[in-house]
């Protein structure tokens, strides 16, 4: 499992340098910028970041909830998740998520980054 070097560099810069996620992420991209590799147990410590994500979302401009579930509700402008299988969540929580799934299941890591954001 590897995640592409744009996307650490994309949460870093959302974040500010130094700053929030980005205060301890700096040593392990400056040793990714150095060395041109992560090991397994950087990026395990990365992908396993709530902060990470919410960067990353940060980023991206991701909402801040995300409706699981079939049904929606409207009102007074606001929507809801309506339904006894249906609950809203942020939607870094749902990328993760999904993320965590192709991990689990064999998946393809490096599709889902490039769907989220494909290399400049």
């Amino acid at each position: 499992m590897t995640i592409p070097r744009h996307v650490i560099e994309k949460a870093i810069a959302a974040e500010g340098r130094g700053q929030g996620w980005a205060a301890d992420a700096v040593m392990v991209f400056e040793k990714l910028k150095m060395f041109g590799v992560l090991t397994h147990e950087e990026y395990c410590s990365i992908a396993l970041d709530p902060l990470f994500w919410q960067a990353i979302g940060k980023a991206l401009g991701w909402a801040d909830w995300y409706c699981m579930g079939p049904e929606f509700l409207w009102s007074n402008d606001e929507i809801y998740c309506r339904g006894s299988d249906s609950y809203n969540l942020n939607q870094w929580q749902y990328e993760t998520y999904r993320f965590y799934d192709l991990i689990l299941t064999g998946g393809d890591t490096e599709k889902f980054w490039n769907e989220i954001m494909p290399t400049p």
